[in-house]
């Protein structure tokens, strides 16, 4: 694109901008300022992200269209709003980069992420308050809403809910984020597109030039108060007869409501009108802070003020009482003076202030500076949309910013909008910089004081591309209030966090934490995205719980194979239930170099459809594994504890006494929230010796021991075993996770209270058994609520999951809550006095890890065989296939997807994330 500064007429111009606006003092006197025939980026100075930008689809040149603007002490920001793909930056600040005036990405490229709800998706425009140099930023949330999917193949796109930014210039730092209610600004159809600021009252007023069936509509918002109204009518609706607008001899037609908003200086009267309308009307703002006064009396005071002589684009009112608007038919800017006039609004009170058919085709948005001038966007967004706008002729720029002579200013500037209105909030943290983050300290009263490791507002993963995460929430694989995490692991320096798809729209349930550079925690695929596929039984379709061994480096991995889908019954309700995708898994991965040690599918004794089995640990002495099923077995009875050995590569379930139950109720911070979720045997707990396994239901209170001798037996008849298991004692409330520390100090979330208990051993008669309860940590309302899981790290520290299942389970949980600070998720870091895992303990050795290739049994030992068969077979069957192609053919292109066929059977696979040196 052709910067300003490349035309002689604005390169005359540059140093008057610099010496700080030498102007005539004739109204009218008019300046293009800046002028392009497609606008370009401030990009890094290696042009490699902006190859790579283009090359994404992430910009498209054409597609970037400027339209709002406002001023700051002489400093121009710009939106580009993302009405079609391709739009790197939605907010900038002009600046000069040598001859040329480009777009920076204002407040950053960060910023400017798509997909991501803490960033800016889409903004239309925004207000500056001259006084306190708050930029109060509108962001639609929603993308490409003027495109059609042949014409990209994406199309209209529902990103994030739509939300109020307040952003401090002076400070650089967000003031408050208010993420608007889906009953006030539509998360699929609005179209937020103009605010004004009421700094005597803090309010601020937005056109939304959509809304749910095209009503159009105007929000209120209270700073104090931090909520907001809808207000919609006849008012806000299209005009009859007024969708097609005559522009150089061509109709174009739109079919906008209100889109113009403008406040009068004392911040009395709001005036609006549809661009698709000649109407101007007017309310009493009084009447829309009034919250408890229902939309049917507030359309009976609104006033008609008068008619314009053209429909118009974008509003402004002046502190010199002066009401300015675009005339688009007429390729120009009019004012109408409500001092000299009164409320005479009517084409022979109105004045025609510039004009011209070339440069000022479609005039979008105003805004004032310091200096007695009125500035003024124009892009010719009538051929845009209609697909004429021609980028190849540098001598006729598409896109211009303009200033004009009036010896006004804002009306935010008039003497009336007191300014202490504007210093009285304090900055809060917004969900912007919580999204995913290290924290160095943290606190989680009382007990000890646990350190807070993590936490997030919401999960996001490393995605490959930024296209890739658009498309993925797009095509719905991607909610982001369906991804909570569960099971946390870590070895060395490498953290696993698993997110179970209990809902749809998780696209990755297995996965290590990575630090960006902006501090952000992102979610890793592990080992790769391949092994996510959903439907592909090969691959990894839901993971609750993991295990690792520290001294053998290996991780062992529980998939249940069934996943959240959503349901819809015959009258349109949605439901989200579970099915059996795959059949149930184990895999063990060797941490060193990402291989799968072994692959176990379970047997459909377990019943494939109705087992929920989650929670798993690990007997090293006898390389016996045991996982919890809270689900059914095949037999239509409770799941029980499934056995399995790696021996003999057999497995077995074990019923338990544990009442199944699918409602259970549950108080945290005086609410009850009623789960409805299988609640058979979820906890498990290994003693250090092995000698005997502890285990509790999710739905009740009550914790029982078994001998693992008696499970490991294949001889003994599950029922027999269970009549041997005994109760230990009353927990007082359910548990979702306990560990056993090699010190045998059984440690045990409590989901009432939001706590970690410990028990400590004692010896009676030769017999193990625990005495407590004692507090650990806990208790610090959200931050503590639903402790989910626990786990050693490899230094020796009980690791906490905090996730809020209960709330997750019941639909009151959302990644876009209103609470700035509410963070959702949590990892603590306890030190439990250097205790470690069971599975750590003095009782096993590393000479105790399982290798399927140092095992000499006959039926692994003919499965190797037979695999590599298999293998050395296909292998030479596809080199002989291309070898006779390369004969039969002779072409090239045979090598090429030779040699694609190769490097896709090694793309995707992680780097060793252990070092086997030890």
């Amino acid at each position: 694109g052709q910067g300003a500064c490349d035309m002689s007429c604005i390169a005359a111009l540059f140093p008057v901008l610099l010496l700080g606006y030498v102007h005539s003092q004739n109204i009218g006197d008019t300046d293009i300022v800046y002028e392009w025939v497609s606008v370009e980026y401030d990009w890094p100075k290696d042009g490699v992200m902006r190859d790579q930008y283009e090359a994404k689809g992430l910009y498209v040149p054409h597609n970037n269209v400027p339209a709002g603007i406002k001023i700051y002490k002489d400093a121009v920001y710009v939106t580009v709003p993302r009405w079609k793909h391709g739009v790197p930056s939605t907010l900038n600040k002009v600046v000069h980069t040598g001859t040329r005036a480009v777009l920076q990405p204002f407040p950053s490229w960060e910023m400017q992420e798509l997909g991501n709800c803490s960033s800016l998706q889409y903004v239309q425009s925004m207000e500056i308050d001259p006084k306190c140099g708050w930029m109060w930023i509108i962001d639609v949330g929603r993308v490409n809403i003027l495109e059609s999917p042949d014409e990209s193949g994406l199309g209209p796109i529902n990103l994030c809910p739509p939300k109020l930014v307040i952003y401090d210039l002076n400070r650089h730092e967000i003031v408050r984020v208010h993420v608007f209610d889906n009953s006030v600004a539509s998360h699929s159809a609005n179209f937020l597109n103009d605010i004004v600021v009421d700094r005597i009252h803090r309010f601020a007023y937005i056109s939304d030039a959509q809304g749910n069936n095209s009503q159009g509509g105007i929000i209120a918002y209270s700073f104090d108060e931090d909520k907001a109204r809808l207000f919609y009518g006849l008012s806000t609706k299209i005009e009859i007869n007024a969708e097609h607008i005559e522009i150089n001899n061509h109709f174009y037609t739109f079919k906008t409501p209100s889109d113009g908003i403008a406040l009068k200086e004392d911040g009395s009267t709001l005036f609006y009108c549809a661009l698709s309308g000649y109407t101007v009307y007017t309310l009493d703002t009084e009447l829309l802070r009034n919250f408890a006064l229902p939309v049917t009396a507030i359309r009976q005071q609104v006033q008609h003020l008068g008619t314009k002589v053209s429909q118009s684009d974008g509003l402004a009112f002046s502190s010199g009482r002066k009401l300015f608007f675009g005339a688009e038919s007429e390729n120009a800017v009019y004012y109408w003076d409500e001092q000299v006039d009164g409320n005479r609004f009517e084409p022979a009170t109105e004045k025609k202030l510039v004009s011209n058919s070339t440069t000022m085709e479609w005039v979008d948005t105003f805004a004032f500076d310091e200096h007695g001038y009125l500035w003024f966007t124009t892009n010719r967004l009538d051929k845009f949309i209609a697909g004429e706008l021609n980028f190849s002729n540098p001598s006729d720029p598409n896109f211009r910013i303009i200033r004009v002579f009036v010896n006004d200013s804002s009306y935010l500037d008039s003497e009336t909008a007191n300014f202490t209105h504007c210093a009285t909030a304090e900055p809060t943290t917004s969900p912007m910089l919580t999204r995913g983050h290290s924290h160095p300290t943290g606190t989680m009263p009382p007990g000890v004081s646990p350190r807070r490791l993590y936490s997030w507002k919401y999960l996001d993963y490393n995605w490959p591309n930024p296209h890739a995460k658009i498309l993925s929430k797009a095509r719905g694989n991607f909610v982001q209030p369906n991804n909570m995490p569960l099971q946390v692991a870590n070895i060395q320096n490498t953290t696993f966090l698993t997110v179970p798809r209990l809902k749809p729209g998780v696209p990755s349930t297995l996965n290590t934490l990575i630090n960006t550079t902006s501090g952000e925690v992102l979610l890793n695929p592990y080992p790769n995205w391949a092994m996510q596929q959903l439907g592909n039984c090969t691959a990894l379709q839901s993971v609750e719980s993991i295990e690792i061994d520290h001294l053998c480096k290996q991780m062992w991995v529980v998939d249940s194979g069934r996943v959240g889908y959503l349901h819809h019954d015959v009258d349109g309700a949605a439901e989200v239930r579970i099915m059996s995708m795959c059949p149930p898994k184990l895999i063990i991965f060797n941490l060193t170099d990402n291989s799968i040690i072994r692959q176990h599918e379970f047997s459909n004794t377990m019943s494939h459809s109705m087992s929920a089995i989650s929670n798993i640990v690990i007997d090293k002495v006898h390389q016996v594994a045991y996982i919890a099923n809270r689900g059914h077995n095949n037999h239509g009875s409770i799941g029980g504890i499934v056995v399995y050995d790696f021996e003999t590569n057999r497995e077995r379930q074990v019923p338990t006494p544990l009442p199944l139950g699918y409602s259970s109720s549950l108080m945290f911070n005086d609410k009850v929230y009623n789960l409805t979720l299988p609640m058979g045997t979820h906890s498990l707990a290994l003693v250090p010796n092995t000698s005997r396994l502890y285990f509790c239901a999710l739905g009740g209170h009550t914790l029982y021991s078994v001998s693992t001798d008696d499970l490991r037996n294949f001889s003994i008849p599950g029922l027999n075993v269970t009549s041997k298991m005994k109760i230990v004692q009353d927990l007082k409330s359910p548990s979702a996770s306990m560990i056993f520390g090699s010190s045998g100090k059984l440690y045990y979330g409590l989901q009432s209270t939001g706590s970690v208990y410990v028990l400590n051993p004692a010896l009676h008669s030769g017999d193990f058994s625990l005495t407590g309860p004692h507090l650990v940590a806990g208790g610090e309302h959200t931050k503590s609520q639903w402790p989910a899981s626990l786990t050693f790290s490899s230094n020796g520290k009980l690791l906490v999951v905090v996730n809020r299942f209960d709330q997750f389970v019941t639909g009151d949980i959302s990644c876009s809550s209103p609470s700035a600070v509410d963070n959702q998720f949590y990892i603590w870091e306890i030190d439990v006095n250097v205790d470690k895992s069971y599975i750590d303990s003095d009782f096993v050795n590393s000479s105790n890890c399982p290798m399927v290739a140092s095992k000499d049994n006959s039926e692994l030992a003919q499965r190797t065989v037979t695999i590599f068969t298999i293998t050395i077979a296909s292998v030479l069957a596809v080199a002989i296939a291309v070898f006779l192609a390369l004969l039969l053919v002779g072409n090239k292109s045979i090598v090429s997807m030779a040699q694609k066929m190769e490097s896709e059977q090694k793309v995707g696979m992680a780097k060793p994330l252990i070092d086997d040196q030890n």
